[in-house]
């Protein structure tokens, strides 16, 4: 590309100088000097240029050369070259004033800019809704160019912008560098938009810059959840660190005080990454853990997330590891023992407690090995304990009586986790038993009248036998512990129908004391036994009872057991008969068996049970049978005969049908086959 030549002219009109104005850097510029009929006229010029400028022939400045022995020429102008020039020759008159060379080389860019990196892109950083200074520099030109900064027009609702603070300064070159700086609350409406520095030179066009603004979004610092914690059922945990911000924010993971590759824990990280939001372009970082096999040594260890963003680290919220754990022991503890009088009762106070639970257990009493509920009337106590454990205990007042002996009281921390005692109550003994005022015996028989009291612990029993007014002591229990003692008498004779006295009294008390019950004894002569025999026929088996009269003169009734030889129990016909009374003539009662009641080829035995008015019972001697082998009902043998009737009546009837067909065949046959004709002729045989 060839050179850009300017010329400047000087024309003299008195005192008047022409000044050439707007020089373009790096082109060539011709000076002509107005003296007319000189040669080699002295040239001053800036001060930025050798002094003299020429002397003679000679030219102290490189790159500037004669024109026609008069003028000069500039081969490229640079802004060095900016100033005044004068030429002078002898003692001639020259120029009134200066001529004047500009040069025009402006550069506009911003001060403390960013370049994103990987891209050209300049951006000015501020943060939102804070204060932003942004500074425009103009560097080049003389004199100096005038400098504005506004928004871009993409911006839909710029913010207030103060006036531009300006600020010049002559550089070596002899050019001005121009400041221009602008204040500004920089809200979301530029953010990711531009600002325009302009500069214009005189009449030149203005000459724009633009750069991106570039807001900080700093990250939240609530970006720590937990999505899974430990339980009783897993002893797993999953935390997720997710915040948003511009530029993109470093996440690590902080597990008590440590790192995640330095913690004792096991931690997996899943995902970390970041992504871009195309219309906001703010980025969204996030990380996932696992923390697996989580014990309870593990709880108050701090999870946080440590957020590193433009060089500043900062920590999320703190979470803690709570792994939830059960109580190992329950325990019960206090006095469960207690005395009290016939019908008074003792308060006894227990106190139930667990070892360390996260969270605390909550106690529940029972009473009985039913598990009746009870409730305390005291506070629940907690204390705290390692690994954010707590203790519980808690009292319960049991009022007890004697019914509460052996009681058991459980207390349970949860689901079946349960722990009792029984209670030990010491009463005086009560006596249960005998509970009849007379007992009736038959002479010849055995009787067993029981003596029983309650008491804890077992009491004294002895049995009395009056005589004449005075009892006389037969045995004692030797504290059997059961409680139950029993007046035996065997082969009873009419000598053993008295009275009879049993004493209870406590291991802790004398005889004296003792409580007592009596009862007596009445004594019977035996009835006669009825007389039981056994008869079968065609279809039942038959018992026979013969009656007698009883002595003495008490009414009874008579009962038909009955059992298959082998079997522990007899069974009973419910039917019952009277026995006769002295003075009646004797009866004989019969029950019958169907066969198919009793199975067959089997032997039975039967008795007769003897109960009277007073209850007495005696049995009869036993009587036998064999049943037969196969049992056929009347019933059945009647519904086969009417059957076979039946059958005999169909039988000859057929017979005598089919002999009648073969006679009338015979005779058509004889009277050469007219039978078979179709006409309506009769035969009479």
């Amino acid at each position: 590309m060839g050179k850009v030549t300017k010329e400047l002219f000087l024309i003299l009109l008195g005192a008047l100088s022409v000044t050439a104005l707007d020089v373009t850097i790096n082109t060539e510029v011709t000076i002509i000097c107005p003296l007319s009929g000189v040669e080699y006229p002295d040239w001053t010029g800036p001060t930025t240029l050798a002094t003299p400028l020429t002397s003679g022939e000679n030219i102290s400045e490189p790159g500037i050369e004669w024109v026609g022995k008069k003028d000069l020429k500039i081969l490229s102008a640079q802004t060095k070259h900016t100033g005044q020039y004068t030429c002078s020759k002898d003692n001639r008159e020259g120029l009134a004033e200066p001529i004047n060379v500009l040069t025009y080389d402006v550069t506009v860019t911003f001060l403390n800019v960013d370049v994103e990196e990987g891209m050209d892109t300049e951006r000015l950083i501020g943060e939102i809704d804070q204060k932003m200074n942004v500074t425009c520099q103009v560097n080049g030109g003389n004199p100096a160019p005038t400098v504005t900064l506004a928004f871009d027009d993409d911006v839909t609702a710029p913010p207030e912008m103060s006036p531009p603070l300006i600020s010049e300064a002559m550089t070596e070159e002899n050019t001005y560098s121009v400041n221009a700086t602008v204040t500004f609350n920089a809200n979301g409406s530029v953010d990711y938009k531009h600002i325009v520095c302009s500069a214009s030179y005189q009449d030149k066009n203005s000459t724009d810059k633009k750069v991106l603004i570039y807001l900080l979004r700093r990250p939240l610092l609530n970006a720590l959840s937990i999505s899974k914690y430990p339980s009783l059922l897993s002893n797993q945990m999953e935390a997720t660190c997710d915040t948003t911000s511009r530029p993109e924010t470093k996440l690590d993971w902080i597990i008590g005080g440590k790192n995640i590759t330095e913690s004792e824990l096991d931690v997996v990280e899943n995902y970390q990454g970041c992504t871009q939001d195309s219309t906001t372009y703010i980025f969204t970082c996030k990380s996932n853990i696992t923390i697996d096999d989580i014990k309870k040594e593990d709880n108050g260890k701090e999870i946080s997330c440590g957020l590193t963003f433009q060089g500043e680290t900062s920590n999320s919220p703190v979470a803690k590891i709570n792994l939830p754990f059960r109580a190992t022991n329950v325990t019960i503890t206090g006095n469960n023992t207690g005395v009290v009088d016939s019908g008074g009762s003792v308060t006894l106070t227990l106190t139930c407690a667990t070892d360390a639970a996260n969270p605390a257990e909550t106690l529940r009493w029972y009473i009985g090995t039913e598990k009746r509920e009870v409730n305390s009337t005291y506070p629940t106590v907690e204390v705290d304990e390692m690994y954010n454990g707590k203790n519980v205990s808690q009292k319960i007042d049991i009022v007890a009586n004697r019914t509460m002996n052996d009681e058991q009281v459980s207390c349970c921390a949860y689901d079946n986790f349960c722990t009792d005692v029984i209670l030990e109550i010491q009463y005086p003994p009560e006596l249960l038993a005998p509970q009849l005022s007379e007992y009736r015996a038959y002479a010849g028989d055995n009787i067993s009248i029981p003596c029983i009291a309650d008491s804890s612990p077992a009491a004294h029993i002895a049995w009395y036998r009056m005589e004449d007014q005075n009892s006389t002591h037969i045995s004692n229990n030797t504290d059997d512990p059961s409680n139950v003692f029993y007046l035996q008498i065997v082969n009873i004779s009419n000598m053993d129908a008295t009275d009879y006295i049993c004493k209870a009294w406590s291991q802790l008390q004398d005889v004296s004391k003792a409580v007592s019950k009596s009862t007596k004894l009445t004594v019977f002569d035996k009835p006669a036994e009825p007389v039981v025999e056994t008869t079968v026929d065609a279809e039942k088996y038959y018992i026979e009872i013969k009656t007698s009269a009883s002595a003495p003169d008490v009414p009874r009734k008579f009962y038909i057991q009955y059992r298959k030889v082998g079997e522990m129990s007899w069974r009973e016909v419910s039917t019952g008969y009277e026995d006769t009374l002295p003075g009646q003539e004797s009866t004989t009662y019969s029950h019958g068996f169907k066969k198919s009641e009793l199975e067959p080829d089997s032997d039975y035995e039967f008795r007769v049970k003897s109960v009277d008015d007073y209850g007495l019972v005696s049995y009869s001697s036993k009587s036998s049978i064999r049943t037969e082998k196969e049992v056929v009902s009347q019933e059945d043998d009647m519904v086969s005969m009417t059957k076979y009737r039946n059958a005999i009546i169909i039988s000859v009837f057929a017979t005598a049908a089919v002999f009648l067909i073969i006679l009338v065949v015979i005779t058509c046959a004889l009277k050469n086959g007219k039978c078979a004709s179709s006409s309506s002729k009769s035969y009479v045989m």
